[in-house]
């Protein structure tokens, strides 16, 4: 909607691509920093193009490593205007 100015989406709501020359699914980001956790990993990513962060799940067999190249598909997100109201698609 054009009254979106915050993109919201859960960590685990986010599937992660690898960056390669035929990929074509969601942004373009790097691995900043991996948080390994028992049965996951919280993968830090900084999005190409801008100054902003976010943080994905991702399990351990994925092999990511800090320095790769991936893309970001957001599978569920929320959305919101400059007053930070949740705006309805």
């Amino acid at each position: 909607p054009t009254q979106v100015l915050t993109l919201g989406v859960r960590a685990e709501h986010v599937r992660l691509h690898a960056d390669n020359a035929s990929a074509t699914t969601g942004a373009s980001a790097c691995v900043s920093r991996i948080e390994r956790l028992s049965d996951q990993n919280l993968v830090h990513l900084k999005l190409t193009g801008t100054s902003h962060t976010m943080i994905a799940t991702a399990l351990p067999s994925h092999g990511l490593a800090v320095g790769d190249r991936v893309r970001v598909e957001p599978l569920h997100s929320l959305w919101f205007d400059a007053a930070g109201q949740r705006v309805r698609a």
